[in-house]
């Protein structure tokens, strides 16, 4: 009950951000998102303190007044973050998809899915990382996407309906295994991201800026086992307020049946030096507030 009385109130905060955000002019909306990240950075010293932590470690080279400055940063772009997420759905329309986005290489993702066994769209925590779900089925591409439950149902309820109001597939991922390769048989384009803590359990130890890290090798087991190609795919936001979406050429691995243990963690460690190139573009973007390197 207690938590029930929680979750409610919590959702009528967030009725009223909703209802803000998506009244006011998209620049009005986004300038509001860099005032709430800055609010936070004041508010969160344990957040705060974590995301200092693993800049820092991240990148020994920097003094600590750089470090400080990108801290200041990264929370002002999740608050930016959390307003584009608010107003997903309205993205839609011709013209601000053209004013918005700038997209390079979803060509890759056409001849990948030539094949007729779908492919992973690897993607992390970095820029605007909800805008697929708007703008892969909208250019033709049939698209899956893996999630984790949010604590707040009614909250959770309202997000999953902007996540697919343009047709993409929401996969839970617990028990994702036999639904993601349901969605590859069906030559459908899977989203993933693999730049988050895993139980040690379910994970492999690889680096991830020069530290182990604990990451899943699912995506790259499946890969190699059904032959399915993968596109680095990244979102970053532009200080013009507008999005350059990246899809590289795709990585493809020798299919094997029954690989190597060796063959996977390697495997993991290539996509996960792939989110590293994407972080190290524009470092303030990526989600630092998380524990990412607890072991």
């Amino acid at each position: 009950m207690r938590k029930t009385i929680q979750y409610r109130s919590e959702y009528v905060l967030f009725l009223l951000l909703y209802t803000l955000v998506r009244a006011l002019p998209l620049r009005l909306a986004l300038r509001l998102g860099s005032a709430l990240g800055t609010l936070i950075y004041f508010a969160q010293p344990r957040r705060r303190s974590k995301a200092r932590e693993n800049l820092r470690r991240a990148f020994p080279e920097k003094t600590e007044a750089e470090c400080r400055l990108l801290l200041r940063e990264n929370f002002r772009q999740l608050g930016i973050g959390a307003v584009e997420m608010l107003r997903l759905d309205l993205y839609r329309d011709t013209q601000t998809l053209k004013d918005c986005f700038s997209l390079t290489g979803i060509e890759h993702v056409q001849e990948a899915l030539t094949g007729g066994r779908g492919c992973f769209l690897l993607t992390g925590h970095v820029g605007f990382w909800e805008a697929g779900s708007i703008l892969m089925p909208l250019h033709g591409i049939s698209t899956d996407a893996i999630y984790k439950h949010m604590k707040n149902p009614f909250v959770e309820k309202r997000i999953m309906a902007l996540r697919e109001v343009a047709g993409t597939r929401w996969i839970d991922k617990n028990r994702a295994a036999r639904k993601i390769l349901r969605s590859l048989h069906e030559n459908r384009a899977v989203a993933v991201l693999i730049d988050q803590r895993v139980s040690p359990l379910e994970g492999v130890i690889v680096n991830f800026f020069n530290r182990p890290v604990i990451a899943t090798p699912i995506i790259a087991l499946m890969a190699i086992k059904q032959g399915t190609p993968i596109i680095p795919t990244f979102s970053w936001r532009l200080p013009d307020q507008r999005y350059e979406i990246d899809f590289a050429p795709m990585i493809t691995f020798p299919q094997e049946e029954n690989p190597s243990p060796e063959t996977v963690v390697a495997a993991t460690q290539l996509l996960t030096d792939k989110i590293e190139e994407a972080v190290r573009k524009a470092p303030e973007q990526w989600f630092w507030v998380h524990d990412r390197w607890r072991l």
